[in-house]
């Protein structure tokens, strides 16, 4: 049958209008990609040059429906698209390829397998297997998949398209997809590069750590979030107390073998998202996020440094003994910039390690002389020890009735230093109490001195009770206890009970179950316990919780703040109320004032010590202002 010549002339047409589509597309595709991958040549992030790719191929077309990606080992047995976009992305949102016979016939995994780009049609008879009817419910008629090789790590990728039409990637032909690839794995080789260098600019090479760079502007990040979220963020320095030793004993190798043994450890201790990093040398720094309170942070010390106690394995058969010196300072508590924050930890430190090392530190204003400043008030006080021109002041405290009466219930001992025609009180020398070499001479000065005077007075039928202040240093000597035993209950005729042991709490307490320990049994043998300075401290109801006091001493900052401040009033008046009802006798310090008593007698705090009763004075004069005043004593 011969071919009607109009109906020749419409097919030849329709070809000509259909090949001028196809060119049309193509250019248009391939002038599309060139320009959106031109925009994302200068991305850096990832993850957003990840989607850039696929935003570019479905904003190329109107063809292109769905547009994934999907980077990992080329043997992985599972893929799951990592970023998808298009009009049909929830798709790809519940799609989960596993790798068995069929699957590894699909463009996927083929592509996956070394094939530049795999086409295969979405019909009733393709192997498209269980993802069929989903995918054309979608609009998908045509998939491809193209390659994404040489990755950094080894790594493999593949980027899935999906058609509206059976035969679109066919006519328009590979070309256009296969140069967009090309570009993709150009550019996703040169994020890759960018991130190694990131990472290795801040990364310690030896341990794998953050470095110095990556810890400063990890702290500048969370003293930011623990502002938002009002909670606190601990910032600590480690530092190893003889690694020195070990490089010279066994080489420098097994100094870097500890170094990474140890970076693991601190690492297996610290919470997810707590950071350790290496600073250098055998300097770690430590950040520990939204800590509960400086109990749970004490813990977190001793687990830290219980682990670097263990034995260190080194090469055939070698094993390194080490420890480590921890200090810690609280933001904001402490609310001060990065660096300063970072000095501060350091300082503290420094404390721990000059406290007798394998300890931590909690920091303090006093930390802040200098090695050069601290050797003078330590000087002062080995000279007055050994010259005997240490002596102790008394200064009263009392108990106030409501008519105005008042009664002796004891006396706090306080340290002077007297040179030449001067009288030194503690702020001359108030950082060197705690030094290791002075720390448990003093203290037994201290209670000797104030034994002894006890004595006396007692003898002369004055029975005053005594306070003494016991440095924390000395409470963790293992040898308080035996000190406490031979000087309070051997060799003194004093009852125990007439002896208070006053800790202060300017600053957080290292090892607190010990110290509490050791209190406790003070306790058992009958001394009564003190909580110095209560309210300046970091955490003021914890202690009076937990701390085995009988009495807390309000500090003087609020006592004399309450006239002018009702919101230290309320706080006073608070804790006053708490105190009391867990059975804790309150002494309120620093009464300048006969308003000041009053008021404290209104929120019924009478237990009073101050220059308003009177100053410290020598024990002569104690006893004659005893005469003077006509005071009768009293216990707690």
């Amino acid at each position: 049958m011969m071919e009607h010549p109009k109906e020749h002339k419409r097919s030849g047409y329709a070809e000509l209008a259909a090949d001028d589509w196809i060119l049309g597309e193509r250019h248009r595709l391939t002038a599309t990609l060139l320009e959106k991958a031109t925009e994302l040549i200068t991305t850096t992030d990832y993850n957003a040059l990840l989607e850039g790719l696929c935003r570019s191929l479905v904003e190329a077309t109107p063809h292109i429906l769905l547009a994934w990606v999907w980077i990992g080992p080329g043997d992985s047995r599972e893929i799951v698209p990592q970023v998808a976009v298009g009009p049909a992305k929830e798709y790809a949102q519940t799609l989960k390829i596993r790798r068995n016979l069929l699957t590894e016939r699909g463009p996927i995994f083929q592509a996956l397998s070394g094939t530049r780009l795999v086409e295969m049609g979405i019909s009733g008879r393709s192997l498209y297997g269980p993802w069929r009817r989903a995918a054309r419910r979608y609009g998908f008629r045509a998939a491809i998949a193209l390659r994404l090789s040489c990755l950094e790590g080894g790594k493999a990728g593949v980027i899935a398209l999906y058609g509206d039409s059976e035969d679109y990637f066919q006519k328009v032909g590979e070309t256009p997809f296969l140069a967009f690839a090309r570009s993709a794995q150009s550019m996703l080789h040169q994020c890759s590069l960018i991130d190694h260098l990131k990472s290795e600019a801040i990364t310690d090479d030896l341990t794998g750590l953050p470095n110095r760079r990556a810890f400063r502007l990890e702290l500048e990040r969370y003293c930011s979030l623990t502002l938002r979220r009002d909670r606190l963020l601990a910032v600590g320095m480690l530092d190893l107390d003889n690694l020195k030793d070990i490089n010279d004993r066994l080489g420098h190798a097994a100094g870097d073998t500890t170094i990474r043994q140890v970076a693991q450890r601190i690492s297996s201790v610290l919470r997810a998202g707590d950071v350790c990093a290496r600073l250098g040398g055998d300097e770690f720094g430590l950040l520990v996020h939204e800590p509960t309170c400086v109990d749970d942070l004490a813990a977190l010390s001793d687990r830290i440094l219980d682990a670097l106690r263990e034995p260190i394995a080194i090469a055939d058969g070698l094993r390194a003994e080490t420890s480590a010196s921890l200090g810690w300072t609280i933001y904001p508590l402490d609310n001060e910039d990065s660096e300063t924050l970072i000095r501060h930890a350091d300082r503290a430190l420094y404390a721990a390690k000059n406290g007798g090392k394998d300890q931590f530190a909690f920091y303090h204003a006093s930390h802040e002389t200098s090695p050069e400043e601290d050797v003078q008030p330590v000087r002062l006080l080995t000279q007055a020890l050994q010259y005997e021109e240490l002596h102790l002041y008394y200064q009263p405290i009392v108990r106030r009735d409501l008519q105005g009466s008042m009664r002796l219930v004891g006396v706090e001992a306080l340290l002077r230093v007297h040179s030449g025609d001067l009288i030194l009180t503690p702020t001359s020398f108030l950082g060197a109490l705690d030094h290791p070499r002075l720390a448990r001479p003093i203290s037994r000065f201290v209670l000797q001195t104030a034994l002894r005077q006890a004595e006396a007075w007692q003898i002369r039928g004055l029975d005053i009770p005594v306070s003494v202040n016991v440095s924390v240093a000395h409470l963790l000597d293992p040898r308080f206890l035996d000190d406490i035993e031979s000087l309070v209950c051997k060799q003194s005729s004093v009852s125990p009970n007439k002896i208070t042991l006053e800790v202060t709490e300017t600053a957080p307490i290292p090892n607190f179950h010990t110290v509490c320990s050791v209190l406790e049994r003070c306790r058992q043998w009958g001394l009564r316990v003190s909580l110095d300075d209560f309210g300046t401290g970091y955490s003021s109801l914890t202690y009076m919780q937990k701390f085995p006091a009988t009495t807390i001493k309000l500090d003087t900052s609020f006592t004399q703040s309450i006239l002018t401040n009702k919101r230290d009033l309320a706080i006073v008046s608070g804790i006053v109320v708490a105190a009391r009802g867990i059975g804790l006798d309150v002494v309120a310090e620093g009464v300048d004032s006969f308003e000041c008593a009053n008021l404290l007698q209104t929120i019924q705090c009478n237990i009073l010590q101050g220059y308003w009763i009177a100053k410290p004075m020598s024990a002569d004069s104690l006893e004659k202002w005893i005469q003077d005043s006509g005071i009768t004593i009293d216990r707690f």
